[in-house]
């Protein structure tokens, strides 16, 4: 039991590692007055070099940049910042960070035009579950599945920049 918990621990620590990085760097580009993607990269590469090792035991690998090849399309307006985080042993699984100025609803909406043109078949969550969630508008769900492939998208406000925090866990069905 203890090996079926290593893998999903360690991914809640990158996550948790790199959405820091980003509410970090998003922060001080807010002082600035603007976001600053350098400083968002700098703050993931600090991140990721301190929690190296556990990542690497982990079979784990995180990234500021989404790969070409990632089978989701990534939002591409109004981008603050970005990560990735993929298992590099076992199953293929990978997440997908995406910070937009963009509302959650026009983010939303954008993906599931997207996801259902490239043949996904999409579970909407119900507004009634949503609702439950987060307040009405800012918080947003979907499951998704294409062939030996999963998705859970999630799109949610971002309290800070009052934009969108998009969230994309991929996983391949054997």
């Amino acid at each position: 039991m203890k090996v079926n918990l290593i893998k999903p621990l360690t991914f809640a620590l990158a996550i948790s590692t790199v959405t820091m990085a980003n509410t970090i760097a998003s922060a001080q580009g807010q002082e600035k007055g603007k976001s600053d993607p350098a400083t968002a990269a700098q703050n993931l590469k600090v991140a990721k070099q301190k929690y190296d090792s556990v990542l690497t035991a982990a079979h784990v690998n995180i990234s500021p940049q989404i790969p070409r090849n990632f089978p989701v399309p990534p939002y591409t307006s109004n981008i603050v910042s970005t990560s990735f985080i993929n298992s590099t042993k076992g199953s293929p699984t990978a997440t997908v960070g995406i910070s937009t100025k963009d509302s959650p609803e026009s983010v939303f909406q954008w993906y599931q035009t997207q996801l259902r043109a490239s043949g996904w078949t999409l579970t909407v969550a119900s507004p009634k579950l949503t609702a439950k969630l987060g307040k009405e508008g800012q918080f947003f769900m979907l499951d998704g599945a294409k062939e030996k492939q999963g998705i859970k998208l999630f799109c949610m406000l971002d309290q800070v920049s009052k934009g969108t925090k998009i969230n994309i866990t991929w996983l391949k069905n054997r």
